[in-house]
């Protein structure tokens, strides 16, 4: 998977991943804004957090080290510790849940420059970690990473309700255009959907 069209930095709707922190926990916090890795596992696109708060800065705050198994350390220019890929708490998306990131600042240069040189490691360490917590019979994958099924169910829902509300928007716009239904004039249902989107 050498695509930078599907592999890149991104930004996840918030609002959809709010959603899936009511039915699992473990997805990254909402502390601030977290910047992700999009990748392709399977059939599915995922995203994985990318945190600043390295083991090193974790470990000063009395914090434990977080597990190898389940994060990629990612390291600068000069093989400093500059940022965490956390493995355990990727979400799936579809396209339509996320915006590439633009890299304006050194450090996200860093991390993609890394990215981009480790991309294999990486997607591979990403489908062993889907797998682990899938087959369930890694207790450890259990306790750390997100129920990658779970999300999967809940994404599908997601797209199903965007899917049945765009077409209520369209029945009711084709409704008004034809006459059905009374309310502001329009040429076509598809002026109409462009005034109630737009």
């Amino acid at each position: 998977m050498k695509s930078t069209n599907q592999t890149r930095l991104v930004f996840v709707r918030e609002e959809y991943l709010d959603m899936l922190r009511l039915a699992e926990p473990k997805v990254s916090t909402k502390k601030r804004p977290y910047v992700f890795l999009a990748i392709k596992i399977a059939e599915h696109s995922y995203c994985i957090p990318l945190t600043s708060q390295t083991n090193n800065a974790r470990q000063q705050k009395g914090c434990s080290k977080r597990p190898n198994t389940f994060t990629m350390t990612i390291s600068g220019p000069k093989g400093n510790e500059i940022a965490v890929l956390l493995f355990g708490n990727m979400v799936p998306v579809d396209e339509s849940l996320i915006n590439t990131c633009v890299i304006n600042s050194e450090m996200l240069k860093d991390e993609w420059i890394f990215v981009r040189k480790n991309l294999d490691s990486i997607v591979e360490k990403a489908q062993k970690v889907y797998r682990s917590r899938t087959e369930g019979k890694n207790n450890f994958a259990n306790l750390w990473c997100c129920d990658f099924k779970k999300l999967e169910a809940l994404l599908t829902e997601w797209l199903q309700g965007i899917h049945s509300e765009t077409q209520e928007v369209i029945t009711e716009a084709n409704e008004i255009a034809s006459g059905k239904r009374k309310a502001k004039s329009y040429k076509n249902a598809n002026e109409m959907i462009k005034d109630i989107l737009g």
